[in-house]
């Protein structure tokens, strides 16, 4: 897609070979025969469609897809950097042929464009594959609630750098009020249950001693928690991780596929034990920040303490006595 401010930059990806691609970067490809683009229908990029926020190009970044209608999927993009507007895009993944293109004119904050009125900038496809498009200088891929795009861009001796976007999956924006006798939509209801460290020395107000997260007796108890746990029916689990991190998706999955060691550090989530009795798979796992969970909290725990102070009061005495 994406992104630079020099449009000297955006240079198209031509290369000539023997074989259909070859790399310009790590993780982008070349058409080498551009009469031969790879095969390919809009329903396979169904999974971009929605909300996503992350961060490239040293600043944040949002984009909004919509779901494939009529053979193409259109986006618009944004980019700031210390909360100013640095670019916008608007995008278009379409049909061409029996084949895909990816389409991108840039504007200026003052929606000044890049590019002449009837120019853009074009990738068109070089292979597909489940969950993955590699457009010529451009490559997307998804794991979990995460893509990463990465691009291809063009240097003045003739090299090529990658630039890489990492996007997260976010909820869409709240809209207006429905309109009288318009149906109402039924919320997700969220299960607050509190926090707890997996590695945690010194940090637990009930026991200041080095938990022992794969002892035996921790063990048991997180398998009596994940068993009473389960009778709520989660179909998804949100994670504390750095934001990006991508890698925990892949611990998971080597978790469920039984090649991952447990071992006692946080990061290593020893817990992952939890989602797999349920049945979770790595693409409902949600990742957010410890401040996401503080807000909730400081936001739950004044609206209930009134109705709940005595159970909460009896929860903290019998985690005290768990813990000693």
């Amino acid at each position: 897609m994406k992104r630079t401010f020099f449009l000297s930059l955006l240079a198209g990806f031509l290369a000539v070979g023997a074989f259909a691609q070859s790399k310009l970067t790590e993780h982008t490809l070349a058409l080498d025969n551009p009469a031969q683009p790879a095969n390919a229908d809009i329903s396979q990029l169904d999974w971009l469609s929605g909300r996503w926020i992350g961060q490239g190009l040293g600043g944040n970044v949002e984009e909004n897809w919509s779901p494939p209608q009529g053979g193409a999927m259109a986006a618009t993009f944004q980019a700031f950097k210390d909360g100013q507007p640095q670019f916008y895009e608007i995008c278009l993944i379409a049909a061409q042929g029996k084949s895909l293109v990816y389409k991108v004119k840039h504007f200026n904050p003052d929606l000044t464009g890049w590019e002449e009125k009837s120019d853009f900038v074009s990738f068109p496809l070089v292979r597909i594959e489940p969950g993955k498009a590699y457009f010529q200088g451009l490559t997307l891929e998804l794991q979990g609630n995460w893509y990463t795009c990465y691009v291809a861009f063009k240097q003045k001796n003739g090299s090529y750098r990658e630039e890489v976007f990492t996007f997260q999956r976010a909820p869409v924006r709240p809209v207006a009020p429905l309109m009288p006798g318009m149906p109402k939509i039924s919320k997700t209801p969220l299960l607050l249950l509190g926090t707890y460290h997996m590695s945690n020395p010194g940090a637990d107000q009930f026991n200041l001693q080095s938990d022992d997260v794969l002892s035996p007796k921790r063990q048991a108890e997180i398998e009596e928690v994940v068993d009473k746990l389960a009778a709520f029916r989660p179909t998804k689990i949100a994670l504390e991780i750095p934001f990006g991190d991508t890698a925990i998706l892949r611990r998971y999955q080597a978790f469920l596929n039984g090649n991952l060691e447990l071992r006692r550090e946080s990061t290593n989530k020893s817990d992952s034990g939890w989602p797999k009795n349920w049945g979770i798979q790595p693409s409902s796992l949600l990742t957010c920040a410890w401040a996401w969970i503080l807000t909730l909290c400081n936001r739950w725990w004044p609206q209930t303490r009134q109705n709940t102070g005595p159970k909460w009061l009896r929860w903290k005495r019998s985690a005290r006595e768990r813990s000693r």
